[in-house]
This record gives C-alpha cells, sequence and structure tokens, in this order.
C-alpha cells in the first residue's frame, strides 16, 4: 500500500470514528439521519482540513518526514473532523426550534 493510500485510508478511518463517536455521545441520538449526517461531517473535516492545509500553504499529507506521515494524518484529519462535528452540533442547538411550555 502506498503512502497516499495510507493516508486516505486513515483520514476515512478518522472521520468515521469521530463522527460515530459524536453520535454515540449524544442524548438524543435521533435515529439514522443524525448518525449519517455526524460521519459525513467527520469525514468532510477529515478530508477538508487537509484540503484548506493544502491550498493555503502547500502543505500535502504531512509537514514532518515519512517516518511521521500516519502520526500527523491522525492528527489533521482528527483536528478537522472534531471541529466540523462540534460546529453541526452547535448549528443544530442553534436552528433547533424552541420548546414552548404551557
Amino acid at each position: 500500500m502506498s503512502f497516499a493510500d495510507q493516508v486516505t485510508v486513515t483520514y476515512i478511518v478518522v472521520g468515521i470514528a469521530v463522527g460515530l463517536t459524536s453520535w454515540l455521545a449524544t442524548a438524543k441520538r435521533g435515529g439514522v439521519v443524525l448518525l449519517i449526517l455526524s460521519v459525513t461531517a467527520g469525514l468532510v473535516g477529515a478530508f477538508g482540513l487537509e484540503i484548506l492545509l493544502a491550498n493555503l500553504f502547500g502543505i500535502y499529507a504531512t509537514f514532518g518526514t515519512l517516518d511521521t506521515l500516519i502520526t500527523t494524518s491522525i492528527v489533521k484529519s482528527g483536528a478537522g473532523a472534531l471541529l466540523t462535528v462540534a460546529l453541526m452540533h452547535l448549528g443544530m442547538r442553534l436552528l433547533r426550534p424552541r420548546r414552548v411550555d404551557p
């Protein structure tokens, strides 16, 4: 498996893990729709941060040596996934209709 394949698999695994963990941590899981949203947000965040760094700074896949390739990929994809999932949950809280108590 090439280094690029290893990085891609790392991003996929981290994105799914963050999305699934986020879904499991919610008090009301909300069914399959929230699960799909959480995992999608995790994947988008994991790949999105890499794309942002590549476009802004020209850094692709690693900012160290080839020995630290997977470690740096886990850190970057985890940070992007966590940020995206957190923003998704914040947005859902802000857009949720308020309950009216009788």
